[in-house]
């Protein structure tokens, strides 16, 4: 902290340097100044005197005399400038040596002696100097005394801190020890959620199979009872046709009949034109000898009569194709008529069977409407357990983070406690190093004289 002292500025060394100074030059300028006038009035006078001189010469005295008496004047002026400020110099130094033997008293620690008044009633720097250096003796003396105290209440502090630095060591190291018991356990206890979750996700991913099975069990189902109504329905259609078939496979059967009937009337005319055929080839054949017996009159009858025969014989021998092609037609009918028979046989076969699966998809289908409200109970059902196992899951994670936050801040404190102790055994040592220092800084201050006269020898 900077001391203001105030002091008088026309009193200062400064100044009265420069006053001295500038008092010796006025006076030396002075003395040159009448000085140079008596030399030269002398000098004037002397050459007014002696006129058998030349000219030359006597501007040459008269320089020369000038010049002599100024360089005296000089010489003397710095003669006399130098004593009076030796003299001034001289006095100052008395003081700034009088000033140094108090300061090296300070400096081996003898703080009694007080400045004298003399120095402190100066108005220039001096005694600034020493008004200053006067308070900043007082404010070190007790600074020095309220060192003294602090150093011994910090002695005193520091025996009372190696003690509790000692009963904070051993409480840290019991603190560290029960955490690392408990870090153990917790880890035991981390290892055993471990566990416990991966048997969880195992019956997790269990009930998760189970439930899409159930799933897949209930759409397919879903799709029996589906394909059972729909084949219900198909099958009522295809019965309904069976039966239609077979009404209209009656209607069939019935006309073959009459076609069979039908085909033996044509079997019975054709026997009809084949009689009348060989009767007509009988008539042309007499026609024909009729005619040859005739001549020539005959002639044109006998070749009506070969044409009539002829056309006989194409229509006998159309008569017994026809005749034939019946014959075939009536046995194909008949083979015809057996294979409708077995064909109506195995219509009612299959309209039985069409009933009894109508009837089989009827019970299926009821069976599979009564199953599958109690799929859809055991789809919800194994909905609920992966909810109830994801919740119980969750909640395990939960603790398991949570543990795993308790693990870590305990080994956190762990650690913690480890440089607690580490820090109570540096606090034991820097507090028997601070009871040392307190120790060596009593030392020092008590080589502070503070107490004794307050005059200098």
């Amino acid at each position: 902290m900077r001391v203001d002292v105030k002091f008088d500025q026309t009193k200062s060394i400064k100044f009265n340097i420069t006053k001295n100074a500038l008092t010796i030059m006025a006076a030396a300028l002075v003395f040159i100044v009448f000085a140079g006038r008596i030399i030269v009035w002398d000098v004037l006078t002397s050459s007014l005197n002696d006129k058998v001189l030349e000219k030359g010469d006597i501007i040459k005295s008269i320089i020369n005399k000038v010049t002599y008496a100024n360089i005296f004047i000089a010489i003397l002026t710095l003669i006399i400038a130098g004593l009076i400020m030796w003299h001034t110099f001289g006095k100052i130094a008395r003081l700034l040596n009088g000033l140094r033997l108090h300061i090296e008293y300070l400096a081996g620690g003898v703080y009694h002696y007080k400045i004298k008044d003399k120095y402190l009633k100066r108005e220039d720097e001096i005694g600034s100097i020493c008004i200053a250096l006067g308070k900043m003796q007082k404010s070190t003396v007790d600074m020095i005394r309220d060192l003294k105290k602090s150093s011994q209440n910090m002695n005193d502090q520091s025996s009372n801190l190696k003690e509790i630095s000692k009963g904070l060591s051993t409480t840290t190291t019991d603190i560290s020890n029960s955490i690392k018991n408990i870090v153990k356990a917790i880890s035991d206890e981390s290892e055993d959620i471990i566990k416990i979750i991966e048997k969880i996700n195992e019956f997790g991913n269990i009930l998760d199979d189970e439930a899409n099975e159930v799933n897949d069990v209930l759409e397919l189902a879903k799709k029996v009872e589906k394909d059972a109504n729909t084949s219900n329905q198909d099958l009522l259609v295809l019965t309904k046709s069976l039966k239609d078939f077979e009404a209209i496979f009656g209607i069939f059967s019935e006309t073959l009949k009459h076609m069979n009937m039908n085909i033996k009337k044509v079997n019975d005319i054709t026997d009809l034109i084949n009689n009348v055929a060989e009767q007509t080839n009988l008539l042309a054949l007499n026609a024909a000898i009729e005619a040859a017996r005739a001549g020539e009159a005959g002639k044109g009858f006998s070749v009506v009569a070969d044409e009539i025969r002829k056309l006989s014989e194409k229509t006998k021998k159309s008569s017994i194709s026809i005749t034939e092609l019946t014959d075939t037609i009536l046995k194909n009918s008949k083979n015809l008529v057996s294979k409708t028979s077995e064909m109506n046989l195995e219509l009612k076969i299959q309209k039985d069977g069409m009933e009894k699966a109508i009837e089989s998809f009827s019970i299926i289908s009821d069976s599979v409407s009564t199953i599958t409200p109690k799929m859809l109970k055991l789809s919800d059902n194994s909905k609920k357990m992966c909810k109830t196992n994801e919740d119980i899951m969750e909640k395990i994670e939960v603790l398991s983070s949570v543990n795993e936050e308790i693990c870590a801040s305990t080994e956190s404190i762990s650690d913690s406690s480890d440089l607690t102790k580490e820090n109570a055994n540096m606090l034991l040592v820097n507090s028997s190093g601070l009871k040392k220092n307190a120790k060596i800084t009593t030392n020092y201050i008590c080589k502070f004289v503070l107490d004794g006269p307050e005059e200098e020898e």
